[in-house]
């Protein structure tokens, strides 16, 4: 089942256990909402989260395996957030959580249907997540990205830093960091 997956609607699945009143606002509603004074200590702190949801998709691997059979798939997003005294925390951990959910089952039940994901590998879905999946909170930025087909196997994707100006994705992620500074711009201003 294919659902509509605008903005809009994404911001208001993610955050349905707000207020009606808060769900729509520009900046999380979890950030600065805390009354600060002069006295009060100004740092950010930054902190690592770690989101995790299971669905169900099918997969073959070709050449090996041809015929597509299911996995409850664990989707787990590690992302690192900065938090100042004015923020009740980094990153809304339920917002994340729903927000996956929701972009999950906006995606082909079958893996190798995905963009970029031919051999339906869980390789090629971590890096496809870590493309694609987008965290509402906009100083929010995914390190990790874990997908399991059962509980003992793990496929694990660093999410890597811009390093090497010669990778074909430099310029989108120097796009995405981009993005984050002016964001990061304006909710300090």
């Amino acid at each position: 089942m294919q659902l509509p997956n605008s903005p809009d609607v994404r911001v208001e699945r993610a955050r349905s256990h707000y207020p009606a009143d808060s769900r729509y606002a520009q900046t999380p509603p979890y950030r600065k909402v805390i009354l600060t004074g002069p006295q009060t200590d100004q740092r950010q702190i930054v902190f690592r989260y770690r989101v995790t949801t299971v669905a169900r998709f099918e997969h073959h691997n070709p050449p090996i395996w041809a015929t597509p059979h299911p996995h409850d798939f664990t989707f787990t997003i590690c992302c690192e957030s900065p938090k100042s005294t004015a923020d009740i925390y980094g990153c809304d951990m339920v917002e994340t959580e729903n927000n996956l959910i929701q972009w999950l089952k906006t995606l082909p039940k079958l893996v190798n249907d995905w963009p970029d994901c031919p051999l339906g590998t869980t390789e090629e879905m971590a890096v496809f997540v870590a493309d694609r999946f987008e965290v509402l909170d906009p100083l929010a930025v995914i390190q990790q990205v874990e997908i399991s087909e059962t509980p003992n196997r793990t496929t694990i994707y660093e999410v890597p830093n811009i390093q090497n100006v010669s990778d074909s994705s430099w310029w989108s992620r120097l796009g995405n960091v981009c993005r984050l500074w002016h964001r990061l711009r304006d909710y300090l201003v």
